[in-house]
This record gives structure tokens, C-alpha cells and sequence, in this order.
């Protein structure tokens, strides 16, 4: 899988940060759609489902771990979900939001502002992971050289 053929699905309620993010992963050469809702987001699943989520937990219609549950259920149970949160990167926010994504099945998360760089990195990580031979489903438990070198891009 390349970057042209990778498609990430893009829930971000801010047009500021929406737009930010969005700038940078299609510089990148990823494909995006972007949703400001969970509905939007769950609707254009349907139409074929993302290889990546980019989500953020604090969304108007849906509470965000539910929608991550959701997703879960309705698509490939492997596709990457990255959550992009408000909350504060501090180690007492990570003490009960890590394991709160852990549970819903999240699989990286990043605190706002989120460094378009540091994001475009790691798509470009997963879409290299997904493309070695013997590629795994999720929650394998190991850290990536990448992981180990970003201590804030964190992995449940």
C-alpha cells in the first residue's frame, strides 16, 4: 500500500485544526475526507472504509470512545485509529486516558496542537508497517523505533 492509495478518515470538529491537518497529510499524498461529526464519519465508512482514522474524542453528537467502539465493530478490525485530543499531554491525563483508549481500541494519540510533521510521520510508519511481509493485526504490545523515539506520540 502507498501513500496515493491510503485513505484516512479525518474527524476534526475545529476547521482551524481540520484544515491544518488535512493541509499536511495531502501534501504528504495521502487521501482524506474529512467529517466534523461522528454521523459524518460513521456515514462515510459505509462508503468503503478508511485505512487510517484520525479522530478527535470531543465530537457534538457522539461521545468519541463510543465511536471508536463503533468503528471497531463495523470495519477492519486492524485499521490504525489515531486520536487527536484537547485533554492535556501531561502524565496524570495519560494515567487514565491511556488505558480508556486501550479499552475502546485506540491504538496512538496525540494532544493538541498536534505537530503536522510528528502526524504525517506516523501514517507514514503505519502504511510501511501494513506493507512488511507478516504484518500483524493490532496491540502486538511492541514499540516501534519510532514510538521510542517520539515518547509523546503514545501507544497504549
Amino acid at each position: 500500500m502507498n501513500r496515493k492509495m491510503t485513505r484516512i478518515m479525518l474527524l476534526e470538529p475545529h476547521l482551524a485544526t481540520r484544515h491544518t491537518m488535512h493541509r499536511a497529510l495531502d501534501a504528504a499524498g495521502f487521501e482524506v475526507s474529512t467529517a466534523t461529526t461522528a454521523a459524518d464519519a460513521l456515514l462515510d465508512c459505509g462508503t468503503g472504509a478508511p485505512d487510517i482514522f484520525v479522530l478527535e474524542l470531543h465530537v457534538p453528537d457522539m461521545d468519541g470512545f463510543e465511536l471508536i467502539e463503533r468503528i471497531r465493530r463495523e470495519t477492519r478490525e486492524t485499521d490504525p485509529i489515531i486520536i487527536v485530543t484537547t485533554e492535556p499531554d501531561d502524565d496524570m491525563t495519560r494515567a487514565y486516558l491511556v488505558p480508556m483508549v486501550d479499552f475502546v481500541g485506540g491504538d496512538y494519540f496525540f494532544a493538541k496542537p498536534c505537530d503536522g510533521k510528528l502526524l504525517v510521520g506516523l501514517m507514514e510508519a503505519l502504511v510501511t508497517d501494513r506493507c512488511a511481509p507478516g504484518y500483524r493485526a493490532r496491540k502486538t504490545g511492541r514499540r516501534s523505533q519510532r514510538q521510542r523515539q517520539h515518547p509523546h506520540m503514545v501507544r497504549p
